[in-house]
């Protein structure tokens, strides 16, 4: 019996990144850059010219025509799945998706930001192009995206990059797990200055809520008026390299004093309120290097 590339002994697995997936043929598939076969730039394969995959339905689905469930995988997904061809690899089909966090590199961050002043609704991407508004999403940050609008003062006057080194060498100077203070940080305001969340009346400022900095504090009754008052500073002028490490080291202090509990990005990003403390063995301590 002459055997096809169709049949099982031939079948060809894959892992790939979902591109786009707003099919126009109505038939709920996706685009997907599948690892090893695509090139990781999009300037040598670009996204329009990559194929559909099938997205494979549960049971529980009608499965006939006209019937059935739309398939939630948004752009950035990193999916599994097989080719229908074997080895012309050319009809693949998606069986499901892969839980991941992918967090942007520096030059992701600032290409987004960029992208985001000159066209707020743009969400153009592709492998080796990870949203950041998508690594937010997932559990890293309650300020995620600029669809509320905002001015320059959402953006921070530093480079994640280089907010995280400096959390790391804060928290290391007060015997603090310098791994747990960077996850608030991702929890908080990561990839912004002041929040994006909409919100109008006491403790907005430009119809968002009025916090600021990578620790996101808060000038409507939390600890940014601690802040303010302590330093003479008005947050939402102090987005420059010197105020925003003054926030870090101030909100590392508060956070030594009080635990993290005044961080609610705590709960999605599964820190307890006093976890991370006395690190090494040693008392965590306040330095009161901020003024």
């Amino acid at each position: 019996m002459e055997q096809h590339s169709f049949y099982g002994d031939d079948v060809r697995w894959f892992i790939g990144t979902v591109v786009n997936h707003n099919d126009p043929a109505l038939l709920r598939r996706v685009q997907v850059r599948i690892h090893g076969i695509h090139p990781t730039s999009h300037i040598e394969l670009e996204n329009a010219d990559l194929p559909w995959a099938t997205v494979m339905a549960p049971t529980t689905s009608g499965g006939t025509s006209g019937l059935g469930l739309d398939p939630a995988l948004k752009p950035g997904a990193q999916v599994f799945g097989m080719f229908f061809d074997g080895k012309m690899s050319q009809t693949p089909i998606v069986f499901g998706s892969i839980p991941h966090i992918s967090v942007p590199s520096e030059e992701q961050e600032q290409a987004y930001q960029e992208a985001q002043r000159s066209n707020p609704v743009s969400i153009g991407y592709g492998l080796g192009q990870v949203d950041p508004a998508l690594a937010r999403a997932a559990g890293l940050t309650s300020t995620a995206t600029n669809a509320a609008g905002g001015s320059y003062t959402a953006y921070p006057a530093m480079s994640t990059a280089d907010i995280e080194k400096v959390i790391r060498s804060e928290a290391l100077d007060r015997n603090m797990d310098p791994a747990v203070a960077v996850r608030i940080y991702r929890a908080e305001g990561y990839g912004v200055y002041q929040s994006q969340i909409p919100r109008s009346g006491n403790g907005s400022l430009g119809g968002l809520e009025a916090s600021f900095g990578p620790f996101q504090l808060y000038t409507g009754g939390g600890l940014g008026n601690d802040y303010e008052s302590g330093t003479g500073r008005k947050l939402a002028d102090d987005n420059t390299v010197n105020g925003i490490t003054n926030q870090i080291r101030f909100a590392l202090d508060k956070a030594v004093d009080q635990g993290w509990t005044p961080w609610y990005g705590r709960i999605p990003a599964g820190v307890g309120s006093r976890e991370g403390f006395n690190y090494g063995g040693q008392e965590s301590v306040t330095l009161r290097n901020w003024s």
